[in-house]
């Protein structure tokens, strides 16, 4: 009986140990969600990229070959977007942590 609320506790003691979070722990936490925001942000960043070359390629009558491979190189770049986005965010995340950040929020 003593052993469930062990178990209990245990699981409570997780969740505190949640809240406090050291300086290495929400570092790690940030870039285990920066893996899962970067082709979010490179999927964002691609559709109005997307979306304009193939309404120049309309305009133009571009052939089909010329388009694919603009479009990987749109993917591609919406992707180097999508990672100085994080790295962008990463800036801003250390700025907020630092003990030296004086501003009023």
């Amino acid at each position: 009986m003593s052993y469930d609320s062990d178990k209990v506790n245990d699981k409570f003691k997780f969740l505190e140990n949640m809240a406090n979070l050291k300086e290495k722990d929400t570092r790690l936490l940030f870039w285990f969600f920066a893996l899962l925001t970067i082709p979010v942000f490179g999927y964002l960043y691609t559709l109005p990229f997307s979306f304009i070359l193939r309404s120049i390629s309309e305009l133009f009558r571009l052939n089909d070959e010329l388009v694919d491979t603009l479009d990987k190189l749109v993917v591609a770049a919406s992707f180097i977007f999508a990672i100085g986005t994080q790295l962008y965010l990463w800036k801003l995340f250390k700025n907020k942590r630092s003990p030296n950040n004086n501003s009023i929020t």
